[in-house]
């Protein structure tokens, strides 16, 4: 019995040094794929041929190497590419490629990738690519020629053919197992390197595709929302040099509400000439005198007593708030009517009293005399 638990031991033991050291390998092989940093050369050294496409953007450390593998060159922003270069990313790294087509890939750190054909002719309407994708992951967004007689773009790895005619897809391969991810409006065809002649295998966008070596593709697989977020994610590149800032170091900004102040008047030496002086509207003061309420005119039936008038009054000014302005302008332009119409009566009776002063004596009556009597009145038939 014990004999058995030791040999579970020594098993796990040893599974867990192999995971470990697939592990390590899986690390030594991406730093691996650079060339010796002696062998790199800073300096550009063009390739055989004419150029297939340019370097777009670079992050990290990426080495082109040409056909003939003895010379290498850094990768740099806007260098171009040749039929047979090799691109190698090294760890962190990516590089986004720019093809004479249009077509943009974009390669993912611990990536080797070789453009083994390219050939674009707009003229005769022809496009022809094929790409040997050693190992790693690259997204391909492949350009749609639809006036062209003809037009194929192929991506082949160690266990699978992808063929596309213009699509958005991603490839993540190793040794023994490639999975193609289609992305928004793509369908791709993915064939087994030991069945060339069997029916390819059909994928629509947000479905996956795994081909493991010695294996015919799988069946097409949904992807969720997030799968798909995440993948998408290991392309985002950024210029070299440029770090994205973080939320949490930003300064908090608190917007502050504007103070109204009101303008200054500015100060006038000696020399400066004077303002010229504004015309002043002189201020119409309101009459000190209390204005007396407008009369109303009312029916006999219509006269309530003294007592009653509480009940009828008017409502006070601060009873009745938010009075438009215009009954306001109505009533005080009433009620300077009520004065002046009162002031003229009052200066008439004046000037009738002045004249009747100033009468002759003889026209005034020297003494009282009894007035006679009214006809019908008190004691008259």
């Amino acid at each position: 019995m014990s004999e058995r638990k030791n040999v579970y031991r020594s098993g796990l033991i040893l599974a867990v040094l192999l995971i470990g050291m697939g592990g390590g390998m899986c690390e030594i092989h991406a730093a691996s794929l650079l060339p010796d940093v002696s062998a790199i050369k800073d300096e550009f050294s063009p390739g055989l041929g004419q150029a297939v496409g340019k370097v777009a953007l670079v992050q990290g450390d990426v080495v082109i190497v040409h056909r003939n593998m003895e010379e290498n060159y850094r990768a740099k922003d806007g260098l171009p590419l040749f039929e047979e270069d090799t691109v190698l990313t090294g760890e962190k790294s990516r590089i986004r490629l720019e093809m004479n087509d249009s077509s943009v890939l974009t390669l993912s750190s611990g990536t080797k990738l070789v453009i083994s054909r390219s050939i674009y002719n707009p003229e005769e309407g022809n496009r022809s690519s094929f790409l040997n994708f050693v190992t790693g992951k690259a997204r391909f967004l492949v350009k749609k020629m639809l006036n062209f007689k003809w037009s194929e773009f192929k991506v082949k790895t160690k266990t699978a053919i992808v063929g596309v005619r213009g699509s958005d897809f991603i490839i993540a391969a190793t040794e023994t197992r490639t999975e193609v991810t289609a992305l928004e409006n793509t369908e791709l065809e993915v064939i087994s390197l030991i069945g060339p002649d069997e029916e390819p295998a059909k994928a629509a966008e947000f479905e996956k595709i795994i081909v493991d070596a010695g294996m015919l593709p799988s069946q097409a697989e949904q992807l969720f929302t997030e799968e798909i977020e995440r993948m998408r994610q290991e392309f985002i590149m950024k210029p070299q040099g440029i770090e994205p800032e973080r939320k949490e170091d930003l300064p908090e900004v608190i917007p502050e509400m504007p103070i109204l102040k009101e303008p200054e008047k500015e100060l006038k030496g000696a020399g400066d000439a004077p303002e010229p002086e504004r015309e002043i509207m002189p201020d119409i003061k309101k009459p000190e005198m209390p204005l007396p309420e407008p009369a109303v005119l009312v029916s006999q039936d219509q006269i309530v007593r003294p007592d009653d008038m509480n009940i009828l009054r008017l409502p006070e000014k601060s009873e009745l708030p938010g009075l438009p302005e215009m009954v306001e302008k109505r009533d005080a332009v009433g009620r300077e009517e009520g004065v002046w119409e009162q002031a003229r009566d009052v200066s008439e009776h004046r000037q009738e009293a002045i004249v009747e002063d100033k009468k002759p004596d003889a026209l005034k009556p020297t003494e009282e005399t009894e007035l006679p009597p009214f006809p019908g009145g008190p004691g008259q038939k």
